[in-house]
């Protein structure tokens, strides 16, 4: 019987064990990943604000286009 309850009690033990470096594995993996987001997150903002500038340049041509017709005539 104290056999029994000694194995359980290093099961138990073994098992925090593999818990805690299961624990670490994921925390290191899903900081990554974080990482990862992050960094396509800026990606992202950043190809938003040069699509917006490349719009702003693009109207202003029309507008200056639209402009010289309506001063040619």
């Amino acid at each position: 019987m104290k056999q029994d309850s000694s194995n359980r009690d290093n099961l138990s033990d073994n098992s925090e064990k593999n818990k805690k470096e299961v624990g670490e594995e994921d925390m290191a993996i899903a900081e990554k990943e974080l990482k990862t987001m992050q960094q396509l997150q800026q990606k992202k903002k950043l190809t938003r604000n040069e699509i917006r500038d490349a719009i702003l340049k693009r109207s202003i041509q029309n507008n200056y286009k639209a402009l010289e017709r309506l001063s040619r005539t």
